[in-house]
């Protein structure tokens, strides 16, 4: 019900006039008979075609005279008939042309616009317009030809009488189902564009035409580069003195900012180069303020406006004007200030917007009517779009938990924490929020569709279900609208955790939902599941304890009304919560105990869930390996029950590869979380919280293979890299996680030899965990693996300072003696360098102490006694040599034995070192003086 699996080990450190362009007469006879005002009605017109700021045709009889006199009469075959006008990408001409007898538009491109090699940019200008010729899409403006006259590049495409989008908006009031379908068109054309490898860079109402015969075609390639090309010469951000006048203006100068400010991505703000996304950002900018009246980003100055477009201050609309919630979500997805939150593809974004689930489900209902009575009565019944209109409105009551109100609420408490990676997780929050409010909104739409057609009920299961999502995401939303610094650090994966609102579109997921007979008991059952829901929204965000106590109330009245599957849920949620409590005995009691109440609810989803918790928590020791996998068994039976669900499995795989790696099963462990990761960025993409994490996952186990070689080394630095860089923008570069994952990566970056470049992102990570809480326990890894690296580059005055700051921040937190162990070893093996015995000697004595306090492996035990001989060798001879007789015999067995590893062999090494040299010490005080 309300508990997420876990994906395996944590993170562990190891706008325009109205005007239409006429036609041009008689073509054959020579130019048209001059109407006054045409000529500048035409100009404004067919230089938004090519995407100019058009230049007056002429200033009086001489400025005309003198265009006239500057305008070819021929270019190639094609015959001018007429100057339209110009600007700052070129002239704008009408011509004819004889041979296939049409009116055609040229432009003719300015050789200025070709760079510093003239010969170049023209060649790199035709295949430009080349690659938009070969666009066959009836949304795109025809190109006919591309060709060179004298040292310009010309266009010749298809004449379109028309209007612009921006004028066909304004010529009447429009409904939102109108106004979607024009820019859908205008979407398709963009895409295909894409699907050839042209970035379009300048979308805006004005560089769409709706022709008179009703289609819609994209124009103005004029700021179009091929995919994955770059400007003429780089692309600075605007000077302040030079930025235009008003928002609408292009700025298409060389070298400087490319595209129209009202509708430009963060990334062309940011000078930098633009790609399918950035079209993307513009197209939803230009939808959005279609529909609602304004645009997303609301701003009086370009300054202004780059401020909110570049730090993501998007509002919510004034007035919905009856736009489904569906589209306003998408719009803020492809308007994400991360290029890699949007959607992938133009695709992507036009199938969210054409995805109306009114629509889709007056067509649903007619299949579902055949398959039920298969009736005509009720095929009439079903046809009655009231029945839409009225899911439609059902699928929007998620707005009471995720509306506009609480976006603000959670926006303001997350930024007000003053952690430095609020604004991005406030980003990501937002996204995930929208995506499970949207899929809600689809299967409540979906609910209510097949409620409507006879026998085809489920008795409300499906609907209580939902409530339980909706309940969710309403408690996760109220502890987001009262984050403090702990909240906000854990938001985006709490979030990221929510049970999705698609299992309840599978009967076999519902089969354990029961409604009690009597209508108190159904209150009582109700108010549980709202508990269970705030006990999983409080786990989520780290309130551990919190969770438990509800948890365990919710089971208390489960039992109570004898509702075996809402038991099985709650010892879930409560066992789910010991779990990160490290209280692991508590855990796999309340686990089991969930799996045997899940067992005789017949709830098979949540018996799969516990069994993986289960292998999780089993699989942390080791040595419980085979128990471990027969649970993994016992899950995967389950899941094939109610269909192997890909994303439990995902999870299932996750834990099994936790437990392999604990077991040194390396190659099991690798298998499982290469599994586990392909799914999750199969299932929910590359970024999602819950990919990182796998990824991260198996580059620690492919960093830990005890016969390593460079290749899976590699492999690990490169998942890392990829985990820190999806880290950083999904949580913000200053997210502690993104401190862990530094650390995970510094460590291999060292084990290939990188030494340098380790300590560098080592004290990156230690920086940004102090910048967050210096107080925090994690600290003292973070110290520890830095010193490490240190030592190894032979630093041992730094490195001993390192060990120091770690050693006591471990002391001031919570711990059990034997987890300090080694920080006494690392800063006595330090001081031994650094020629400190003293210090050196007190660190292994308290080593050596806890090691047979613990009663520790021999070996171990041993281990200590030769480092702490070392530091006496210089002060207490008797004692070195009495340390090493007792490690000597345990040592010995075990280079002997056919699997002794290095370090036991560099042990016996050690021994006979140390020993002989306490010999020498001996002898030398027995010789006569001089």
């Amino acid at each position: 019900m309300g508990a997420t699996p876990p994906d395996g080990a944590a993170h562990g450190d190891a706008a325009v006039p109205d005007e239409r362009g006429d036609p041009v007469d008689d073509p054959g006879l020579g130019p048209a008979p001059q109407v006054e005002g045409r000529d500048e009605i035409r100009a404004r017109a067919f230089a938004r075609i090519f995407g100019d700021e058009p230049t007056a045709v002429a200033d009086g009889p001489g400025a005309r005279a003198q265009a006239e006199r500057d305008t070819p009469s021929a270019i190639g075959r094609f015959r001018v008939l007429d100057r339209l006008g110009g600007g700052g990408m070129g002239v704008v001409l009408a011509a004819w042309d004889p041979k296939l007898e049409r009116r055609v538009a040229i432009k003719l491109l300015r050789p200025d616009l070709l760079g510093r090699s003239g010969t170049v940019g023209q060649a790199r200008l035709q295949r430009e317009a080349q690659a938009i010729a070969r666009i066959n899409h009836p949304n795109v403006i025809a190109v006919h030809e591309v060709g060179s006259f004298d040292d310009q590049v010309f266009v010749a495409m298809e004449f379109v009488e028309g209007a612009t989008l921006g004028t066909w908006l304004g010529e009447q009031s429009r409904g939102w189902r109108e106004v979607l379908a024009a820019f859908l068109a205008a979407g398709d054309g963009i895409a295909a564009a894409h699907h050839a490898g042209v970035v379009h860079r300048d979308f805006k109402p004005d560089n769409v035409l709706v022709g008179r015969d009703g289609r819609v075609r994209v124009v103005d390639f004029g700021l179009a580069r091929a995919s994955g090309e770059t400007l003429v010469e780089p692309a600075p951000s605007i000077p302040e003195g030079e930025l235009p006048e008003t928002i609408q203006t292009p700025l298409t100068r060389t070298g400087a900012l490319m595209g129209t400010p009202a509708y430009m991505s963060p990334e062309q703000w940011l000078g930098r180069a633009a790609d399918e996304r950035s079209d993307q950002f513009s197209f939803a900018v230009a939808l959005f303020e279609a529909l609602y009246g304004r645009r997303p980003f609301v701003a009086s100055t370009v300054q202004a406006l780059a401020g909110a477009v570049l730090e993501g201050r998007m509002t919510a609309p004034d007035d919905p004007r009856g736009v489904p919630r569906f589209i306003e979500l998408a719009l803020r997805r492809a308007l994400a200030r991360d290029p890699a939150a949007r959607f992938a593809h133009m695709d992507d974004l036009l199938a969210a917007l054409r995805r109306d689930p009114a629509r889709h489900w007056r067509r649903g209902l007619g299949v579902l009517a055949i398959a039920g009575a298969a009736s005509v009565a009720t095929m009439l019944a079903t046809d009655d779009p009231s029945v839409g209109d009225r899911c439609a409105q059902d699928g929007q009551r998620i707005e009471a938990q995720w509306d506009a109100a609480a976006r603000k609420r959670v926006h303001a408490a997350l930024t007000a924490t003053g952690t430095p990676f609020a604004e991005h997780a406030w980003t990501s929050v937002e996204r995930l929020l929208d995506a499970d409010a949207q899929a809600w909104t689809e299967q409540a739409t979906a609910a209510c569709a097949a409620a409507a057609v006879a026998n085809a009920a489920d008795d409300g299961r499906r609907g209580r279900c939902l409530d339980d999502r909706a309940a969710e995401l309403g408690a996760m939303v109220e502890l987001l609208a009262r984050a403090d610094a702990g909240i906000a650090l854990q938001a985006v994966d709490a979030v990221a955790r929510l049970p999705s609102p698609t299992v309840c579109g599978d009967p076999r997921r519902l089969a354990a939902y029961r409604e009690p007979s009597d209508p108190g008991s159904r209150t009582r059952a109700a108010t549980a599941r709202a508990e269970l829901a705030r006990a999983t929204a409080s786990g989520a965000v780290g309130h551990y304890r919190e969770a438990i106590a509800t948890a365990q109330g919710v089971v208390d009245i489960a039992t109570e009304l004898d509702d075996p599957a809402l038991e099985a849920a709650a010892l879930l949620v409560r066992g789910q919560n010991e779990a990160a409590e490290s209280k692991w005995r508590e855990a796999e009691r309340t686990l089991r105990s969930a799996v045997a109440r899940a067992e005789l609810a017949d709830d098979h989803a949540t018996r799969a869930q516990a069994l993986t918790h289960l292998v999780f928590v089993v699989g942390l020791d080791g040595t419980r390996f085979a128990e471990a996998q027969a649970l993994g068994e016992g899950a995967g039976s389950a899941l094939k029950i109610i269909g192997a669900d890909a994303l439990m499995r995902a999870q299932l795989d996750a834990a099994l590869g936790t437990s392999a790696r604990k077991a040194k099963r390396f190659e099991l462990a690798l298998e499982h979380q290469r599994a586990a990761l392909d799914a999750t960025a199969r299932l929910l993409g590359d970024e999602h919280p819950a990919t990182l994490r796998a990824m991260s996952n198996l580059a620690t186990t492919l960093g830990a293979l005890p016969d390593a070689g460079d290749a899976a080394l590699a492999e690990a630095e490169t998942m890392h890299r990829r985990a820190v860089a999806g880290l950083e923008r999904v949580l913000g570069d200053e997210h502690p996680v993104v401190a862990v994952t530094l650390s995970n990566l510094a460590i291999v970056v060292a084990q290939r030899g990188h030494t340098t470049e380790a300590i560098a992102l080592l004290r990156r990570s230690v920086s940004i965990r102090e910048h967050n809480d210096p107080n925090q326990p994690s600290l003292a890894q973070a110290h520890f693996n830095l010193g490490r690296a240190l030592y190894d580059a032979r630093e041992y005055g730094q490195a001993q300072a390192q060990y120091a700051l770690a050693l006591e921040r471990r002391l001031a937190a919570p711990h059990q003696a034997i987890e300090v162990v080694d920080y006494y070893s690392a800063l006595g093996n330090a001081a031994v360098r650094n020629g400190e015995a003293k210090l050196a000697a007190e660190m292994f004595t308290r080593r050596l102490d806890i090691e047979l306090a613990a009663d520790s492996d021999p070996a171990l035990v041993a281990a200590a006694r030769i480092n702490l001989a070392r530091a006496l060798v210089g002060s207490d001879r008797a004692r070195a040599r009495e340390l090493l007789e007792q490690a000597r015999p345990v040592i010995a067995d075990r280079v002997a034995k056919d699997d002794a590893t290095a370090t036991d062999r560099q042990l016996g090494r050690d021994i006979q070192v140390l020993a002989m040299l306490v010999d020498s010490l001996a002898a030398l005080e027995h010789l006569p003086a001089g």
